[in-house]
């Protein structure tokens, strides 16, 4: 390999791309690495958020390069964007810059490529898999896939509303001194806005992992990820019903509408001392009761970051067999190979509404319906125009002709989509209890 980190793979190229602009004029960058020669078939794409506590990382920094060499071993390519960090900005900036690097990957990397995109894939590590999962939540057109890797999926949990233990079995630390180099977003912060912050060597003595450990000392991980001092302990003594509307889908799996969410595989070490294995289990419960297809892997020893470490590693290669919970990671590839196998046969999107609503009785298509009708009424102009980009990749054209045919507006087959899949979360859950 050479010495640039997404260099040196044979018939790729790697090249940064300028995803976006923040409002303070910086750019935010990408990675691409995809085939230098381009297939006849469309290209899947995966998209992995790196991690990095929302506090530091860049796009090279814990590079999972397992999934690398599954890209290239498959002909797909891999995308690894950057996106604003706390405590300069919040995780409404981070939620943003992910959202908007998953839309640039569906809007412009064909074109940029010059090639057409098939399935996109999403994938996360730590704090990238909250990034991953709440991005899924927001876009309209959600991925074929989902991977979620020691992922800090529970934000409201009480790891980052509690005061507790250090993180990685560190001794606790005096927290007021860092506290005040680092201190929490306000609306008049001119401290310039960083997307990328490459740690030093000696990552343990890195002030910026300083900042880490002490919002979990303190607990207060959520009063950083919002801007709001002293929510971190409304949370812990009113619950949820603390957190302003406004900052509700960083929360997604408490808030969000996690019916019709893509088939989604969590990893997550047992006895991880980064992230606590319960933020994954946690989420394959909220998952599989919205009716998610969900596979979970939780071995017993795999520390936080242990795919990283293993460094430049093909998981699919004899030379990794001794490698620890390897068989894990070969299964999480598998899942994203099938999955993109499956779309191509037309098996992996949720059916949608139009042929799905005459299996309903009468009654539940009434009910599908006047929900249907309400969440168009409902939506702002904005959220119909994405409805209306997504309609003609989900729908074809003689349904949506049909529906025109009736008087109706086309985008209620959109709106259809979101309230059956609703209603089958609803008789998941009932099923469950």
């Amino acid at each position: 390999m050479a010495t640039f980190p997404l260099d040196g793979f044979d018939g790729y190229t790697s090249k940064t791309f300028i995803f976006k602009t923040d409002p303070d004029g910086n750019s935010i960058h990408t990675d691409v690495v995809y085939p230098t020669q381009a297939a006849d078939s469309p290209s899947t794409v995966l998209v992995h958020y790196h991690g990095g506590f929302l506090v530091f990382g860049d796009r090279y920094s814990f590079l999972p390069y397992w999934l690398v060499h599954a890209s290239v071993a498959r002909n797909w390519i891999f995308v690894t964007p950057e996106y604003r960090l706390i405590p300069e900005s919040t995780a409404h900036a981070s939620v943003e810059d992910a959202v908007d690097a998953y839309k640039w990957v569906r809007s412009s990397l064909s074109g940029l490529l010059e090639r057409p995109i098939g399935s996109v894939l999403v994938a996360g590590s730590s704090a990238g898999g909250y990034l991953a999962l709440t991005t899924t939540t927001i876009v309209a057109e959600k991925p074929d896939a989902l991977l979620l890797v020691y992922g800090m999926l529970d934000a409201a949990g009480p790891t980052y509303t509690t005061p507790g233990p250090n993180i990685f079995g560190q001794p606790t630390i005096e927290t007021g001194p860092i506290l005040r180099e680092f201190p929490i977003t306000k609306e008049d912060d001119d401290r310039k806005k960083l997307s990328a912050y490459k740690m030093t060597p000696d990552m343990a003595a890195d002030p910026r992992s300083s900042l880490v450990s002490a919002l979990h000392v303190d607990g207060i991980f959520v009063d950083y990820m919002t801007g709001v001092a002293g929510l971190a302990r409304a949370i812990s003594t009113q619950g949820a019903e603390a957190i302003a509307d406004r900052d509700r889908h960083l929360f997604p799996l408490t808030f969000a509408n996690l019916a019709g969410m893509p088939k989604t595989f969590l990893l997550h070490g047992v006895n991880d001392s980064g992230v606590p294995v319960s933020c994954s289990k946690k989420a394959a419960e909220k998952l599989r009761a919205a009716g998610v297809e969900v596979v979970e892997e939780f071995p017993v020893d795999a520390e936080h970051g242990f795919d990283v470490r293993a460094g430049n590693i093909n998981v699919e290669s004899t030379e990794s067999d001794g490698l620890n919970a390897v068989e894990s990671l070969r299964n999480a590839v598998q899942f994203l190979s099938s999955s993109v196998a499956a779309m191509a046969q037309g098996q992996n999107r949720p059916a949608s509404a139009a042929s799905e609503l005459e299996r309903l009785s009468p009654t539940d298509q009434q009910k599908v319906e006047e929900v249907a009708i309400k969440m168009m009424q409902s939506s702002t102009e904005e959220q119909k125009n994405v409805a209306r980009e997504v309609l003609h990749q989900r729908f074809s054209q003689a349904q949506i002709q049909e529906i025109q045919s009736h008087g109706k507006d086309p985008l209620i087959l959109f709106y259809q989509d979101h309230a059956y899949n609703t209603l089958k979360a609803n008789i998941a859950r009932q099923q469950q209890q």
